[in-house]
């Protein structure tokens, strides 16, 4: 385990946020707490591709067990503030031509990864855009609705297509 001065902060921290249990080898297995999934990022580079697909299975679970009316929910939550000196950064990284251009020619390609994805930073997009009373989905609507006219299961993910039809719906 870790040691040092900032073990029990780390370990308050993950006693927080995930149950721990024991494989046959005495091995931690730490599984995120229910109630912690709507902080969970798909993209989150530090996992493996099937440490994330079991995550995103085990999340679109959990939604289909709590959800209470038709409403969709957002791929991710929106993200937290940003420190006001890189406010502008993130900003301009979500409403730049580059990234509109980068978004409309993921949904143009056939691939779902790459769709899957794209949803994930058309979601911050908007999520930014509620936020400012900026618009955004004059230009990616068309792409969208591409999307969900290739079939209910062509994204491969319970997440993806509930993501893809909470954009629609924004």
């Amino acid at each position: 385990g870790l040691a040092g001065p900032v073990a029990p902060l780390v370990d308050s921290l993950l006693a927080d946020l995930s149950l721990v249990t024991r494989d046959a080898a005495d091995d931690a297995l730490w599984d995120l707490r229910p109630e912690a999934f709507a902080e969970y990022d798909p993209a989150f580079p530090r996992l493996s591709r099937p440490s994330h697909e079991r995550a995103a299975e085990r999340l679109a679970r959990f939604r289909q067990k709590t959800r209470t009316k038709k409403a969709s929910r957002p791929l991710v939550a929106p993200p937290p503030p940003a420190h006001p000196d890189l406010a502008p950064v993130r900003a301009d990284l979500l409403r730049c031509a580059a990234t509109r251009r980068l978004l409309l020619a993921a949904l143009d390609r056939a691939d779902r990864d790459l769709a899957c994805r794209a949803l994930h930073l058309a979601t911050l997009v908007a999520h930014d855009a509620h936020q400012t009373g900026l618009s955004w989905a004059e230009t990616l609507l068309p792409r969208l609705l591409d999307l969900r006219a290739r079939g209910p299961d062509y994204l491969g993910s319970p997440l993806c297509d509930e993501g893809l039809d909470w954009l629609l719906d924004a």
